[in-house]
């Protein structure tokens, strides 16, 4: 049997589509460092540089006809039988999976079941562990996702992928000693929640180096002893300690010797994520102060457009602390750490319960978690001072993927379809 030719999909609220197909190399996320995004663009990447055809779709189930696929291929100028092989891969959660009828559909995720989820209502997906009963299996990205069930309570068969997914869609660097200027960061979104009232997702992209970036490099170079945090925040777990954690450190580190730059990462956003980034956001002013000037210009929401910005964003020495109980914590450091970005996971020092109303497309759901104590901050950052002082600013090698083992996969992938 002939290699598959894949369809990719995910949530992508952030992105404009003007065809239902759309070759790989069109997808350009705004968060192209962490979650399904960056995850989707890597498996990509490698696919085309093993020269297997790729393609992504907004929305996989509008494909459900002998028709529809006959006038996708007139439109995209190639023969119906080009998609005689097509799988369609959706990376996402389990609860969010989508299907492509007529194909083998498998589900690539990197999240670990969670399990503090007390479901009220009756949807199919609401306990977060359960997915579609078409799915074909699920694609482990990290060794630890899942385990993941269709409705009726069959497991759904996890399939372990060769090393590379990490890396490979990173660029070779340079290591480079010029002085940073603001258009070294190039491909890096920023803004202040001073400013974040107005503020949407997708952020905006800014018609040259924000003054917020210049105020960073100003910082920098007067000195190195700021902090620089960055906290990911998984924007599809309703549960996240991140925004209550930006919240206690923006009060405890907006001024004084204890001063320190705090940027949020949103990744992995729906539509109905996106939507609420904006109250989610105010809710952090409002709990911070709005008239706390010194906190809310030091707290951003940011965006990493571009990987290309990575090396300049590390010449900050920045540390990323991580909600240890995410369901993709395991993919979110060990991609970080990737990067040459130093982690502190929050795991153990989360002590203070949480629960989380929550009214979305799963119905109501209570969702509990633990978060971080204010009393710890100030620990936390003293042990965040010590990582950042004990990292080298040599840049990992990458790790390349290995073209015989992505092959052999492939072949076993296909024989198992």
């Amino acid at each position: 049997m002939s290699p598959p030719l894949f369809i990719l999909s995910t949530l992508a609220p952030d992105q404009t589509w003007d065809a239902g197909l759309q070759n790989f190399s069109a997808f350009q996320p705004q968060q192209a460092l962490l979650g399904w995004a960056a995850q989707m663009r890597s498996f990509g990447t490698i696919m085309t540089r093993l020269k297997i055809p790729c393609f992504v779709t907004p929305a996989p189930e509008m494909f459900f006809t002998e028709t529809t696929w006959t006038v996708l291929a007139r439109t995209l100028g190639l023969p119906k039988t080009h998609f005689a092989n097509a799988v369609h891969l959706r990376f996402s959660a389990g609860r969010h999976a989508r299907i492509l009828r007529g194909i083998p559909n498998y589900l690539a995720s990197a999240e670990t079941a969670a399990t503090g989820v007390l479901p009220t209502g009756g949807h199919p997906f609401r306990d977060q562990n359960t997915a579609p009963h078409a799915l074909a299996g699920m694609l482990d990205l990290t060794g630890s996702a899942g385990p993941l069930h269709r409705p009726d309570g069959t497991d759904i068969l996890r399939m372990a992928i060769p090393p590379g997914l990490l890396t490979a869609d990173f660029r070779p660097e340079e290591t480079s000693l010029a002085p940073l200027t603001p258009g070294d960061f190039t491909g890096l979104e920023l803004i202040s929640l001073a400013d974040a009232a107005i503020a949407t997702w997708p952020l905006p992209p800014a018609a040259g180096p924000s003054m917020h970036i210049r105020r960073l490099l100003l910082e920098f170079q007067a000195s190195t002893d700021k902090p620089f945090l960055v906290l990911p925040w998984n924007l599809a777990n309703p549960a996240s300690c991140i925004p209550d954690v930006a919240t206690k450190l923006a009060r405890t580190l907006s001024t004084g010797a204890h001063a320190a730059n705090l940027i949020l990462f949103p990744f992995n956003a729906t539509s109905a994520s996106a939507n609420l980034l904006v109250p989610a956001v105010a809710k952090i002013r409002a709990n911070i102060g709005e008239t706390d000037e010194a906190a809310l210009s030091h707290l951003f929401l940011g965006a990493v457009t571009d990987l290309a910005v990575i090396p300049f964003l590390r010449r900050l020495q920045p540390v990323a602390w991580i909600d240890g109980l995410d369901p993709e914590s395991a993919w979110t450091e060990a991609r970080l750490n990737a990067c040459a970005i130093p982690t502190l996971t929050l795991r153990y020092a989360l002590t203070e319960p949480t629960m989380t109303e929550v009214h979305d497309e799963f119905g109501q759901r209570f969702v509990s978690s633990f978060t971080l104590p204010v009393r710890d901050c100030l620990r936390l950052i003293a042990q965040t001072r010590s990582i950042r002082n004990d990292s080298t600013s040599a840049v990992p090698p990458i790790a390349p993927y290995s073209v015989r083992r992505w092959r052999g996969w492939l072949n076993k992938f296909t024989a198992a379809r």
